[in-house]
Parts: structure tokens; sequence; C-alpha cells
């Protein structure tokens, strides 16, 4: 790591920059500089650097780079996980909602794949805060981030045991529910909405975009999941809400299950169709969860 004098010398000729004029080089030497410091065990430092008010102007510009590095330590490092939680939680704070929207995509997409439920874990709740900034297209963003997270969590293997489950070893079950409760404020949104009769294009769209998801959780991990109406296993309880959620965007069950053409015409492959819907299926008239929300005529 370069000497601290230089260091120093660094931010202040950052802070006598005017914003406009920040340029991706000095967002490269803020991410390298970020991570030597992590790297040398002092997160406190550079959670001071993210909140000392002379440099609010340089963390709004370049901050989102210091993303990545501050991940990564929160996951490997208990000792400073602290100090890198408060980092990132400044960051939610002062950078731009779209900006950080996309390193934290960038973040997912490059995931170590031995850290993969712990990376999601870190993740989520500023995730969450972040796609509830969006002022706009905020179903496309929620869309995107809901993608990429199940895209991870395919890696994990389905436990298939009453044991596996509760011992939850790479973590897929204690993920599924953190996703959920990502995905909740977004619908009671469209829940909200639609009791109000005040639905939007938008709203529309957001609907879609946890129609998708939905359905994405149908095939992985419920399809494969062992549920049993006896035992209200953690996997149970994801499907539980799985449905709870597609019952919030007002696609028709039967039509899900039954007619190729869905209302919302949501883009999805036909594997990935057929395979929902079998789960779909299975989850209605086998463990009868949601049972209640098929017409008895259709």
């Amino acid at each position: 790591m370069m000497s601290e004098d230089k260091v120093n010398e660094m931010i202040q000729g950052w802070r006598d920059t005017p914003e406009e004029d920040l340029k991706l080089e000095g967002c490269e030497q803020l991410q390298t500089v970020g991570a030597a410091c992590l790297n040398e065990g002092d997160g406190e430092r550079l959670l001071k650097f993210v909140q000392d008010e002379k440099n609010q102007v340089i963390v709004k510009s370049m901050g989102c780079g210091l993303l990545a590095p501050l991940v990564s330590e929160v996951v490997k490092n208990k000792e400073s996980h602290d100090h890198c939680q408060a980092a990132i939680t400044q960051l939610t704070k002062t950078c731009s909602p779209n900006k950080l929207m996309q390193s934290f995509l960038e973040v997912i997409e490059n995931t170590d794949p031995g850290v993969i439920s712990e990376t999601i874990l870190a993740l989520l709740p500023h995730l969450q805060t972040v796609l509830l900034q969006l002022d706009e297209r905020k179903a496309a963003g929620v869309g995107l981030v809901l993608s990429a997270l199940q895209k991870q969590l395919s890696w994990l293997p389905v436990p298939y045991t009453q044991q596996q489950e509760e011992a939850d070893q790479y973590g897929l079950c204690r993920c599924c529910r953190a996703l959920t409760m990502l995905a909740q404020p977004f619908v009671e949104e469209v829940k909200k909405k639609d009791e109000n009769l005040m639905s939007s294009d938008e709203d529309e769209e957001m609907k879609t975009e946890l129609l998708k998801f939905c359905m994405r959780s149908l095939r992985e991990p419920l399809l494969e999941a062992d549920l049993n109406r006896g035992r209200k296993s953690a996997l149970w309880l994801h499907a539980v809400e799985i449905m709870g959620i597609l019952s919030a965007t007002k696609e028709s069950l039967s039509g899900l299950l039954f007619f190729t053409s869905w209302r919302r015409g949501t883009l999805i492959d036909n594997s990935l169709s057929k395979e929902s819907r079998a789960c779909l299926a299975y989850l209605l008239f086998v463990q009868l969860i949601s049972m209640e929300g098929f017409p008895a005529v259709f």
C-alpha cells in the first residue's frame, strides 16, 4: 500500500476537485486504497473515511467502488464485520441508488462459489434499502436483483432430508427466507395500490417481476424440495410465502396451470414454465397450499 502521506495527498486532491470532474481513474484508485486498507485489517479507518463530512462529495461520486471489497471483507473477516457493515450502510445513504444497484449486481454476479449464502445474506438488508430508494424503474430494478440472486442460489444443493434441512449446511433455507423478506415491501406496495384502486403501469410491471420471481422459485428450489404438510419445515414455509406472493400478483392460478398465454404476457422459457407449473400443481393439489384461491369452476 502507498504511504499514508501519499493517501492523504490523494484524498485532499479529490476534496479540491469539483464533483463533476471526479473521474473513473479516481474511482479505481479509491477502490485500490480501500481494499488495501481492509487487507491490513483497518476497517475502522475506512469507515471513518466514508463517514467524514468532508468526504461526502467523494463518496457520493466514487464510493460505489468500495462496495465489492467491503462485502468481501464482511464475508471473510468477522473481526471487521461491524465496521464494514456500517460503511456499506453509509454508502446506501450517500451514493446514487441507481449506481449502487449496478455495483450490487456486479458483486452478486462475481460471487465466490464457496461463499454464496454468506454473500447473499450480507447483501440483502442493504439491497432492500437501495431498491426502496429507486424513484424510476423500480420494478425493473427489483426484477434484475431477484433474478441475479436466484441465479446464484441455483448453485446451492437442495436438502433432501429433515436433518439436512435443519442443518442448512449451505445456507439455502436461510437465503430463501431472506429473499422473500427482500421482496415483501414490494408485495405490500402492490397490495395497497390494488386496495385503493390506484394501480399504475409501474405497479403492473412490479406484479410481473414478482410473478417471474415466484415461477423461478417454484422450479428452484421448491420442485426438488421434500415437502410434507405434517412438518412445517423451512422450505415448506418458503412454499407458503411464494404462493402468498403469487396471490398478490392477481394472476389466475387456473390460468397459470392450464393456459400457455398468461394474462401478463410474461416471457419465461418453455422448460421453466413446465417445471414451475408442475410444482404449482403439486403445491395446490397435493400439499393444498393456497387451494382456497383455486376456483371450483374455471
